[in-house]
């Protein structure tokens, strides 16, 4: 894991010192133009400290719901992809933005979000599912935030990896596969999966 030194919404104070955001709600609802300077920041930290060339793909948030900062980090990297000009060589893979996307609330992401991206399902196992509910639960300060209990955000983890799984006799709703859903540019690019296990 990188750490790039970069605040989240939360701590980011204006000049005067005052926070950029003094209620929550104003996170789901703010311009990703109103932080231009710090999506210059984040642009020239990519550039500075991550060769995207060397990644087989890199995932990036929707930024369903709207969250300031996946909708930043979206159009950051698709700015550093764009500025470096290696658009064909750093493919980009968009994944949809839990919990905000079982809230219901953002209904236009489809068409917004999504629009000329391809819909593609990765099947994972039950260790890849595991691995990705231990990396959600390394944000211990959110848990409380975002799910009303840790067995609530277990149970929503594991109904949008089997809700995306496709429905027929073979894939019952109650069967044993997971899925991930990610959205490219081209319906036929191969995803990129770690064979790493945890």
């Amino acid at each position: 894991m990188i750490h790039l030194n970069l605040l989240e919404c939360i701590y980011r104070k204006n000049k005067d010192g005052s926070p950029v955001y003094s209620k929550l709600q104003n996170l789901f609802v703010a311009e990703v133009g109103s932080e231009h300077e710090v999506i210059e920041e984040i642009v020239s930290v990519l550039s500075e400290q991550i060769i995207f060339e060397n990644f087989a793909g890199v995932f990036v948030p929707l930024g369903i719901g709207r969250h300031i900062d996946h909708c930043l980090v979206r159009e950051s990297t698709e700015r550093y992809r764009l500025r470096a000009g290696t658009d064909g060589q750093i493919r980009l893979m968009y994944y949809e933005d839990l919990p905000y996307l079982c809230f219901n609330q953002d209904i236009t992401w489809r068409t917004e979000l999504a629009a000329g991206l391809h819909e593609q399902r990765i099947k994972l196992q039950y260790w890849d599912l595991k691995a990705k509910i231990n990396a959600v639960l390394k944000y211990g300060s959110q848990l409380s935030l975002l799910w009303p209990s840790r067995t609530s955000m277990l149970k929503q983890m594991e109904k949008h990896a089997r809700g995306v799984a496709p429905q027929s006799k073979l894939h019952p709703p109650e069967g044993s596969d997971y899925f991930f859903k990610v959205y490219t540019a081209d319906v036929n690019e191969p995803i990129p999966v770690s064979e790493i296990r945890t």
